[in-house]
């Protein structure tokens, strides 16, 4: 079995190599453009959440009832 030849290794230069094809990737990747079906999702969710920015959401911690439905906040 022949052993591998051993290549030199830079100690920065994989991981400068590795961000600039993350970078490369992600400017890909951001600048496609959204198909028509998740872009009118995304306007819908917009829209829906636009609508509910007034009302006082009813989860989480601040929420007034807990789990067994009894208002704990007197």
């Amino acid at each position: 079995m022949r052993r591998p030849v051993p290549l030199p290794v830079d100690g920065m230069g994989f991981p400068l190599m590795l961000a600039a094809g993350l970078r490369a990737v992600f400017a890909d990747f951001v600048s496609t453009p959204l198909p028509e079906r998740l872009a009118s999702l995304m306007r819908s969710l917009s829209a829906d959440g636009d609508e509910r920015l007034g009302e006082e959401p009813n989860h989480g911690a601040s929420a007034a009832e807990t789990s067994s439905r009894v208002d704990r906040r007197r």
